[in-house]
């Protein structure tokens, strides 16, 4: 797994003004719609290892540097106030909705779930641009703010022309994506980072 590919670090700050994932092969594996093939889905039942057992028996498991980036985002005083957003077009949204809501961050005793550090949640069909413009309405931050992730290249392509920095992450996020990802923010208008 190399670094980013793009720019040395451009932000002075290490942090993106608002932070945007897109869900399944980003936060979680498998996707939804894999779950639908199997007859599988909603309800979902939180197990030992952290992972989600769908009604079939089939598991998700959230990417590996999911936990630890969230909690990041969510307990790290240089994070506060930055939205972090969804933008998803998941097959199955009641699901999604969910995974955000019984996957957990931790530390020691301590947790949150992920409904709790996710400001903005847009889990709709259509187009990316769509989404992103419904989350600059939101947030009230530009484009050019917000740092996206996305284990599609056409979603990432199709943001990043609008200014987004976006993150081509095939693997879902890792800590080195997210680290790597910092590091290259912001990306110039239309560029693609891709991380892997």
């Amino acid at each position: 797994m190399g670094p980013c590919k793009l720019l040395p670090r451009a932000s002075a700050s290490g942090r993106a003004p608002c932070v945007v994932f897109d869900l399944d092969g980003c936060l979680w594996h498998p996707e939804m719609y894999q779950l639908k093939w199997r007859r599988g889905g909603g309800p979902f039942e939180p197990q030992s290892d952290g992972s989600m057992k769908d009604r079939r028996g089939n598991s998700v498991a959230l990417c590996s540097g999911v936990p630890a980036m969230m909690w990041e985002l969510s307990e790290d005083p240089r994070w506060n106030g930055v939205p972090v957003a969804v933008a998803s077009c998941c097959d199955a949204p009641s699901w999604a909705r969910e995974l955000l809501a019984k996957f957990k961050t931790r530390d020691g005793d301590r947790s949150r779930a992920l409904s709790d550090i996710v400001t903005v949640c847009q889990i709709h069909g259509g187009s990316k641009v769509r989404h992103f413009e419904e989350i600059a309405s939101a947030t009230g931050c530009s484009f050019q703010d917000m740092l996206f992730f996305d284990n599609e290249p056409g979603n990432c392509t199709d943001v990043a022309a609008l200014g987004v920095t976006s993150v081509f992450c095939p693997g879902g996020i890792t800590e080195r994506v997210w680290q790597d990802a910092l590091r290259a923010f912001p990306a110039p208008r239309g560029a693609l980072v891709r991380c892997d």
